[in-house]
This record gives structure tokens, sequence and C-alpha cells, in this order.
């Protein structure tokens, strides 16, 4: 079958699951998870292999029964597969695959990705990428901020559900709160902050609730806290000041900081 003629079929199958919820596990039940994730890992096609992509993120988001089905297919192997990958596009749908996979209540999953495949450590090394390794892991322009945000949307859930992830509820917020590299990540792109810049506006919200979980087990983080986040503030309440429109704009983000 020809690649062209294959993404045609996928997209037709991404229709088809979600017209009803009820099609995502007997997707599963007909042998479809095995061939999605078969495609995904092997197929020589990016364009294919995007497609499956798709359908995986499509019937795996908030779907325990799924999410459960998936796992035990194979589906913590994206972890891996995320390293193997080669250009930006692909990662980005990757890294679609892996959160829509682990969010919400797959606790399972955040588990084994911790334990099995140094979840945190992934994390933690991907999202701290700056300079030319930021061009050229993440490619430029649209598929940069979708990479970079799909990031720390996926360190936000694992963060927010520490308690029911390790036997030790603190496991995740105490192994983030060591990691410095990490941390001075977080405050510098709230530094950073361009509020020029409204693709930036969830990059920042998502970097404030990780600060905001991690900060709720380790308060020595307060002298931190206090200089970025502060003056953090003290920036917004002067845009505010003086344009209602960034008053609006910014009103959510000052109540979160």
């Amino acid at each position: 079958m020809s690649a062209d003629k294959l993404v045609e079929l996928l997209e037709e199958l991404t229709d088809l699951v979600e017209l009803h919820p009820r099609n995502n596990l007997n997707l599963c039940l007909m042998g479809g998870m095995t061939e999605v994730l078969a495609i995904i890992f092997s197929h020589d096609d990016d364009s294919v292999r995007k497609g499956a992509c798709r359908v995986f993120s499509s019937v795996t988001t908030r779907n325990p029964d799924v999410q459960s089905f998936a796992l035990k297919s194979g589906a913590i192997n994206l972890a891996s597969q995320l390293e193997r990958e080669k250009t930006p596009q692909l990662r980005e749908a990757v890294i679609g695959c892996l959160s829509s996979f682990l969010n919400a209540s797959n606790f399972a999953g955040k588990r084994q990705y911790i334990t099995d495949f140094n979840g945190l450590e992934q994390l933690s090394k991907w999202i701290c990428v700056k300079g030319d390794e930021e061009k050229e892991k993440y490619g430029e322009g649209a598929t940069l901020k979708k990479i970079k945000l799909k990031l720390k949307i996926l360190l936000y859930d694992v963060v927010l559900n520490d308690d029911n992830i390790m036997d030790d509820p603190f496991y995740v917020r105490d192994a983030l709160g060591k990691d410095i590299f990490l941390l001075n990540h977080l405050f510098d792109a709230i530094q950073s902050a361009n509020f020029d810049s409204p693709q930036e506006d969830q990059l920042r919200d998502y970097t404030l609730k990780i600060l905001y979980r991690i900060y709720q087990r380790k308060p020595d983080l307060k002298d931190m806290i206090d200089k970025v986040i502060g003056q953090h503030i003290e920036n917004m309440k002067k845009l505010m000041a003086s344009s209602s429109e960034k008053a609006e704009d910014l009103k959510e983000e000052l109540e979160a900081a």
C-alpha cells in the first residue's frame, strides 16, 4: 500500500474514532492499538507515522480504558521513541502521543514512565534545552512553540498527580525540587517574560503552576520565589495600569502569580 493511501486511511480512522467514545475502545478490541503503535515505531514514511500519532493521541486522551490497553500494548516505549526521532515535526507528534497516553488518571503509566524510563530526567532534559540545541530539537516558529508547551503540560500533569503515582506521595516534587537546572529554567522563563507575545501566555501559566506545586514541598525556595515572582507581579501591574487591554489579558496570570 502506498504511503499516500495509508495516510488517507489513517485520517478516516481518526474521523471514525472521534464520532463516538465507544469507537476508541472498539479500535483496541479489534487489534488496532497494536497496529497503530507498530506504525509509529517502525514505518519508514514520516507522514504515515504522523497520521498514526494523531490517531493514537485522539483515542487515548483522558480515556482510562484505552490508556490501560495502550500500556499493555507497549505504548510506554514512546519515551524511547522520542529519543530516536530526527525531525522537530515527529518529535512534536510523539510528545503529543506520550502526553495523551500519560495524562489524567493513568497513574500506572506515569509510574512506569518515571521508574523504568527515567521520565523526570527525560522531561527535564528536553525542557531545559536552549540555544542551538533548542533550534535543532524543536525547530522554529509554530512547531517550536507547540513542543515547548506540550512538554510543560506533561510535566505539570505529573507534578499535579504526584500524590497518586508512587508510594511516596511527594516523590515527583522532591525529585524536581533537587533539579537545579530545571528550577533555573523555570525561574528564567518567568524573568524573561515577553508580554507582547500572546503565544507565551500558556507557557508562563504552566510554568507558574509547576513552580507552585514544587514550592509547596520545598519552602526553602521562598527567597527566589519572592524575588522572581514578586518582580513578575510588579511588571504585570505596571502593564495593566498602562493598558486596559493588558489589564484584561493579564488578569488570570496575576491571580496565579
